[in-house]
């Protein structure tokens, strides 16, 4: 498979303390990721010719636009390879701060900017705030995304809509998302909130993964081989340290192991049917075809049984897709 973005958890320090946060930032954060070792990712990763993007987050990235913007006008200059930023638009607070900072970004390379926005970040971040970042991200042509996360029962879509508004209205996108909490989480009960008020929209059999695209150097220490925010939480996703492998061979790790080659090639999906025959009780609906891969493989036991399959399934694809050549 292809690598065609590499994401950086620039940081695990953060401006708010959401307390649905999957990775439990906070402004108490101490790491800022190592310029010069994101560097020679970045050369590692231009030099497959399949690198489109950069995808920076946190923690929250815009803390540090010095770095960012040292790595993005890096990637920029010595590749043609453009960046994508998450952040939750704390610095449209200031106006007159604001603009320039994010047009020497614009210039650097930062040509998508994907705003967090819903009732748990705005108890940190003033509506006001993400009102000018968006006014600020949409006059420069940076503006992408505006996400949301929903809980059911909660009127957190509406509530934000309606705090943001009418600027909300200039996201070419508004893309919302049902809450997913990792289970030390769930398990405190530290927000009242319990597995029966996630809303869980997506039929197991309908779950296709949409991450798979390249490594993730996180904030722990390790290389993940997705983008995805939970992945994290899957030992088998971790293919590398930070400093210590290679891109190239972090992404050989995803590449050869045959239960990560099967959710590339025909989904997570196919996985979930293996485990189903097996006995393992798959819930009828998911918050994301994310939580079903932790669902899967987060199960030491299970994975056991179902590598054995894999493998024979991926030699398969991997000769039918020779003869299909």
């Amino acid at each position: 498979m292809d690598m065609k973005i590499i994401g950086f958890s620039l940081t695990d320090k953060c401006n708010a303390s959401c307390e649905v946060c999957c990775f439990q930032c906070n402004p108490h954060g101490l790491f800022l990721v190592d310029e010069y070792v994101a560097k020679r990712y970045i050369d590692e990763g231009a030099k497959t010719g399949t690198v489109r993007n950069l995808y920076f987050s946190g923690g929250e990235p815009l803390l540090f636009p010095e770095t960012l913007g040292r790595l993005a006008r890096y990637a920029l200059d010595q590749y043609g390879i453009h960046s994508l930023v998450v952040t939750n638009g704390f610095w449209g607070a200031d106006i007159e701060r604001g603009m320039p900072m994010m047009r020497e970004l614009a210039e650097c390379g930062v040509t998508n900017v994907r705003i967090s926005a819903d009732l748990y970040h705005q108890k940190y971040v003033p509506a006001d705030a993400v009102r000018g970042a968006l006014r600020i991200a949409h006059d420069l042509g940076v503006l992408s995304h505006v996400t949301v996360m929903d809980v059911k029962g909660h009127p957190n879509i509406r509530a934000t809509i309606d705090l943001l508004r009418p600027e909300i209205y200039l996201a070419p996108f508004i893309a919302w998302y049902p809450l997913y909490l990792p289970e030390a989480v769930l398990a405190g009960k530290r927000l009242g909130i319990g597995r029966q008020d996630l809303e869980e929209p997506i039929p197991w059999g309908a779950c296709r993964c949409r991450d798979f695209i390249g490594p993730r150097l996180f904030w722990d220490g390790h290389i993940y081989a997705c983008c995805s925010q939970f992945t994290h939480e899957i030992p088998r996703m971790r293919v590398g340290k930070v400093g210590e492998t290679t891109l190239i061979e972090a992404w050989k790790r995803v590449n050869r192991d045959p239960i990560l080659d099967v959710i590339h090639r025909v989904g997570v999906t196919w996985l979930a049917e293996r485990a189903l025959e097996l006995g393992y009780p798959i819930r009828d609906r998911y918050t994301s075809e994310c939580e079903l891969c932790r669902d899967l493989l987060c199960n030491a036991e299970l994975v056991s049984k179902l590598e054995p399959l894999a493998l024979k399934e991926s030699q398969r694809l991997r000769l039918a897709g020779l003869f299909e050549h």
